[in-house]
């Protein structure tokens, strides 16, 4: 008689168990939704990458854009100076070069190498260049085939502003 007893109880406390979280589940279902505080949505224009400057040159988005196209031209692009660098040492330097930012969005940059380093003295962070050079994959050790690399450059600085 004590096997079946304790099968019933053993069955009871099953039962109620499931009842339990059954009735938690239910109590979870019926809680309001959770309030989320979302930015609004960007209109679609705000994700138009500006290909091209006012004086027709390149931006650095545009040129990213486009690379693919542009490995081994010519191009001319304009950008912010956002890191130059400069070599103190006498040997063992890597080959003189910058990055410039586009303007529009200081996230896309691209690199730019191939002029001589006396011409490291013009670059200032914040300045603003044109650059004129041809879009590579990689040159002089560097391999950026993502973004692509301007090299054989030559560009005009203008102060920050």
């Amino acid at each position: 008689m004590r096997t079946p007893a304790r099968l019933l109880l053993g069955l009871a406390l099953v039962a109620a168990a499931g009842c339990q979280q059954q009735a938690a589940a239910t109590k979870a279902a019926t809680r309001p939704p959770a309030k989320v505080n979302l930015p609004p949505v960007p209109p679609p224009e705000a994700f138009d990458l500006v290909e091209k400057s006012a004086a027709g040159s390149w931006t650095a988005a545009g040129l990213r854009k486009h690379r693919t196209e542009l490995f081994g031209q010519p191009v001319v692009v304009e950008g912010r100076v956002v890191e130059a660098y400069r070599c103190g040492a006498t040997e063992g330097c890597l080959p003189p070069h910058f990055s410039i930012a586009d303007l529009n969005r200081p996230d896309l940059t691209l690199l730019v190498t191939g002029f001589e380093r006396k011409a490291e003295a013009a670059l200032k962070e914040g300045s603003v260049v044109t650059v004129t050079g041809t879009m590579q994959k990689a040159v002089d050790g560097f391999t950026l085939s993502e973004e692509g690399v301007i090299a054989d450059a030559s560009f005009a600085a203008f102060p920050p502003k």
